[in-house]
C-alpha cells in the first residue's frame, strides 16, 4: 500500500495537513542563517576595513547565508523526518503506537476525532 493511501485511510492526512513542523524548521533555518550572516557582517566591518571591495564582502555574506541555511536545514531535516515517521507509524499500526507512546496515540486519536466531527 502506498504511504499516502495509508495516511488517507487512517484519516491521518488531515492531522498531517495541520502539522507545523515544516514551517517551524523553515523559520528556524532563516533565523539561524540570518543571525550568523549578521555576526559575520559585523566582524567584517570591524576587522576588514579596506581589505576587500563591497562586491567581495557581499559575495562572502551571500555564501555565508547560503551555507548556514543549508547546514541548518539539513540538521533540522532529521527532526522533520522523525515527526513524519511517527505519523506513518500511527497510520500503519495504531495499536503498537498506543503501547509504546500512549500520549502520542491519544493525541492523534483526539485530533482525528476532532477532524471527523468538524470541531
Amino acid at each position: 500500500m502506498d504511504v499516502y493511501d495509508l495516511l488517507e485511510s487512517s484519516k491521518m492526512d488531515r492531522v498531517l495537513a495541520g502539522d507545523r513542523s515544516t514551517y517551524t524548521c523553515s523559520s528556524a533555518c532563516v533565523s539561524v542563517a540570518g543571525t550568523i550572516t549578521i555576526v559575520v557582517a559585523g566582524l567584517t566591518m570591524i576587522t576588514g576595513r579596506g581589505l576587500a571591495t563591497d562586491h567581495q564582502i557581499a559575495a562572502v555574506l551571500l555564501m555565508c547565508y547560503t551555507i548556514s541555511y543549508v547546514m541548518t536545514f539539513t540538521t533540522l531535516e532529521l527532526l522533520r523526518m522523525g515527526v513524519k515517521a511517527v505519523f506513518v507509524a500511527y497510520a500503519e499500526n495504531p495499536a503498537a503506537l498506543s503501547q509504546k507512546f500512549p500520549i502520542v496515540f491519544h493525541r492523534f486519536s483526539r485530533k482525528i476525532e476532532e477532524t471527523n466531527t468538524g470541531v
